[in-house]
């Protein structure tokens, strides 16, 4: 045999001899072979496929994996992301009093409600026991200021009869600024002949 025929012969079984030894692809070896979706990342499998959240089986870089039973709405479920239910995710688990909501604080903890006296984060007003839907001026039972449509008339308007006001029906308290119906506001009230138009005077009778 020549030289060369020797030479290419060694070669040749030098590789086999390293596939032999394990240099060949191999899961495990940290590097990305192919047919293999990883290969010694944290998200990956003993097989070189990658961990996926919802496949029931809570692997490496997941808290849990109930697989169809993980929900964002259920209480206590593990999460669809693969987390365990905690403070605050939007849903009231066992221990917990509330969660996101107004009067919740970051312990999932109730710190106060509506009507308590104390004008908490999500209120715009709380006067407790002085709360009224009736009073003039006075801080609303839902805990939202006094305002035009409620059905109460306050200081500066001049009618409010809350669903019933109307920017477009005859004679009934306006719904824009809670003011009474006049001649200007382009409906014709009681009294009026016209109320807008050239044909129209500034007294809303006809020309």
């Amino acid at each position: 045999m020549s030289p060369n025929g020797l030479l290419a012969g060694s070669v040749v079984l030098a590789a086999l001899a390293a596939l032999a030894a394990g240099c060949g692809p191999e899961c495990g070896n940290n590097r990305l072979d192919e047919g293999e979706q990883c290969d010694g990342s944290p998200n990956c499998r003993a097989d070189c496929t990658l961990t996926v959240c919802g496949d029931g089986v809570a692997e490496v870089l997941e808290e849990c994996d109930d697989g169809a039973m993980n929900s964002d709405v259920t209480p206590d479920a593990c999460r669809t992301n693969c987390r365990l239910p905690g403070c605050p995710d939007g849903v009231v688990d066992t221990g917990e009093e509330c969660d996101s909501s107004c009067e919740c604080d970051f312990d999932c903890r109730i710190t106060g409600v509506c009507g308590d006296g104390f004008h908490s984060v999500c209120e715009l007003c709380d006067d407790g026991a002085a709360n009224s839907d009736t009073a003039p001026d006075a801080c609303r039972t839902d805990c939202t200021p006094a305002r035009c449509g409620d059905g109460v008339t306050d200081t500066g308007e001049e009618c409010d009869d809350g669903q019933m006001n109307s920017d477009v029906i005859a004679d009934r308290c306006r719904r824009t600024g809670c003011v009474l119906p006049s001649c200007g506001d382009f409906v014709i009230d009681t009294g009026e002949e016209c109320d807008g138009g050239p044909s129209c005077t500034a007294t809303c009778t006809n020309v």
